[in-house]
C-alpha cells in the first residue's frame, strides 16, 4: 500500500528511464528475440543511436514481457508495467525472510522482512510507476544469496549442487538487471577467504565454491552487459581470486602438519593479498568504471566534477543517514556486539559450525553495506539491507533471552507455589497427627 501510494496522484510511469524500458519490453514483445537482439534504436542517444542489447537492463525487459504473457489478464503493457516494481519489490521481503533466516533464525527472519518492506530508502527506490532496474535487481541479487547460504548449509549434496547452481544463476542474472548488485562481490570475496579458517568441511567446499563461481561467471558473461569485460576484468577477480585461495589454502591445510597449518595458511594469505594488488595494479584486468572505484574510495567524488554533479551520486549526509536508520542503527550495533559475545559454540546453538559461518556472513555483508552506502546516495538501498540483516539478529537474540528469562521466572514461580503447597500440606498432616496422639 506505501509503495502504490502514488498512483493517488496519477497511474502512470514516473521520470523518463521507466518510459524507456517499457518501450524495449514492447518492441520486444512485437517483433520477437531476435528483433530485440539486434536492435539499433535510432530514438535514443542523439545521433548516433543505441544498440540497446548492449546498453540495456536486458532481465527487466524479459521479465517483465515474460509475466506478463502470464499474468497481463488482457490488461495493457503500460498497466502492467506501472505495477511490476511494486510487486517484485514486495516479493522480495519474502527473499530477505529467507535469508536471514538462514543466518539468525526463523525470529530473525521475520524481523528482517518487516524492516525490509517499511524501510524508507527501499521504498524510494520501488514505488509504482518506477519501472527501473533496482527492484528487480535486488530481487534476483539477494535470492542468489539465499540459495548460496542454503546450499552451503544444506546437509543433503544433492540440493546443496542444485542450490549452488540456482545462486550463480540468479545472481549473475542481478548483475545484469542492476549493477549495484556487483556490491555483493565484496561480502563474497571476503567470505570465500574466511571459509577455510572457519569451516571444516574441506571437500564439500573443494567442489562448492568453484561451482558457484563458475556458473556465476558463466551467465553474467553470457550477457552483452556486463559481458565478458565483467569475467576478465577487476569485478570478476573478485570472485576468481579468492576462490583459488580457497582451493590454494585447503590444499597447503591438508598436507601441512597439525601445529604449521594455521601458519602456511596465513602465509598463503599475505601471498596472495600481494599478488592481488601486484595483478590489479598492473592493469592487466579490465578496470571497473569510476562509479563503481568511487563506492570503494569516496575521496575520489572531487575529482570528477559529472558524477559528483549527478543528484544519487551525491554522498549522503548525517542527517539523511540518521533519518533512513535512526533506530536500525541502534539495533545493528547491537547485533555486532551480540554476535562477538554470544557464544555460536555451546549447547544452546543449532548446528555450531554452520552456525558460525553465517553469522560471520551477516557481519561481514553489514560492515561492507555500511561503508559502501556512505558513498552514494543511490547505495543507501543496499545499506539499508544490510543494517537490516544485522539489526534483525541483535533483536532476535535479545527477544530469545527476554523469552528465556520469562519461562524460567514462570518455572521458578510455579516451583516455589508447589514446595509452599507441600510444605503447608506436611505442616497440616503433622498437626492431625497431634490432635490424634492427643486424643489416645
Amino acid at each position: 500500500m506505501v509503495r502504490s501510494q502514488a498512483a493517488d496522484y496519477g497511474f502512470q510511469l514516473n521520470e523518463f528511464d521507466p518510459f524507456f524500458n517499457y518501450r524495449a519490453t514492447q518492441y520486444l514483445l512485437d517483433h520477437g528475440i531476435n528483433a530485440y537482439v539486434h536492435w539499433h534504436d535510432d530514438m535514443s542517444w542523439y545521433p548516433n543511436g543505441r544498440n540497446v542489447y548492449s546498453t540495456s537492463q536486458v532481465p527487466l525487459h524479459f521479465t517483465d514481457a515474460f509475466f506478463y504473457k502470464i499474468f497481463g489478464a488482457g490488461s495493457s503493457l503500460y498497466d502492467f508495467t506501472i505495477i511490476f516494481p511494486v510487486v517484485f519489490g514486495s516479493l522480495t521481503a519474502i527473499i530477505v525472510f529467507a535469508l536471514v533466516r538462514v543466518m539468525g533464525g526463523t525470529t530473525a527472519g521475520l524481523f528482517a522482512s518487516l524492516f525490509f518492506a517499511i524501510s524508507p530508502p527501499i521504498i524510494v527506490r520501488g514505488t509504482i510507476g518506477w519501472f527501473k532496474s533496482e527492484p528487480l535487481g535486488l530481487f534476483y541479487g539477494l535470492l542468489g544469496l539465499y540459495l548460496l547460504l542454503s546450499g552451503l548449509k544444506s546437509q543433503n549434496r544433492k540440493f546443496a549442487f542444485g542450490k549452488l547452481i540456482g545462486g550463480g544463476l540468479f545472481l549473475a542474472i542481478g548483475f545484469a538487471s542492476w549493477g549495484g548488485v556487483e556490491f555483493f562481490l565484496m561480502p563474497l570475496a571476503l567470505f570465500f577467504i574466511i571459509l577455510p579458517f572457519i569451516r571444516k568441511d574441506h571437500k564439500f567446499l573443494l567442489w562448492a565454491i568453484p561451482l558457484f563461481t563458475a556458473v556465476t561467471l558463466g551467465v553474467a558473461g553470457a550477457f552483452e552487459r556486463p559481458g565478458l569485460d565483467f569475467v576478465l576484468g577487476v569485478r570478476g577477480f573478485a570472485l576468481i581470486g579468492p576462490t583459488i585461495f580457497l582451493v590454494g589454502t585447503i590444499f597447503v591445510q591438508k598436507f601441512s602438519r597439525e601445529g604449521t597449518a594455521l601458519r602456511n595458511s596465513l602465509a598463503i594469505l599475505g601471498g596472495s593479498v600481494i599478488t592481488g594488488v601486484a595483478i590489479i595494479s598492473s592493469h592487466l584486468l579490465h578496470g571497473a568504471s569510476f562509479r563503481y572505484l568511487n563506492a570503494i574510495n569516496p575521496f575520489l567524488t572531487s575529482e570528477d566534477p559529472l558524477v559528483d554533479s549527478v543528484a544519487e551520486h551525491a554522498t549522503p549526509t548525517l542527517t539523511q543517514n540518521f533519518t533512513y536508520f535512526s533506530v536500525l542503527m541502534l539495533f545493528a550495533g547491537l547485533g555486532i556486539w551480540l554476535i562477538f559475545r554470544k557464544k555460536w559454540g555451546d549447547q544452546n546453538s543449532l548446528s555450531i559450525g554452520i552456525k558460525n559461518e553465517m553469522t560471520i556472513f551477516a557481519l561481514i555483508i553489514g560492515i561492507v553495506g555500511a561503508y559502501a552506502g556512505g558513498t552514494f546516495a543511490r547505495l543507501e538501498l543496499l545499506t539499508a539491507t544490510s543494517v537490516i540483516i544485522l539489526s534483525s539478529i541483535g533483536l532476535a537474540v535479545i527477544t530469545s533471552e527476554i523469552l528465556k528469562k520469562g519461562t524460567l521466572m514462570k518455572a521458578s514461580d510455579s516451583s516455589k507455589k508447589g514446595t509452599q503447597a507441600k510444605s503447608s500440606d506436611s505442616k497440616k498432616g503433622n498437626n492431625q497427627g497431634k490432635k490424634s496422639t492427643s486424643g489416645l
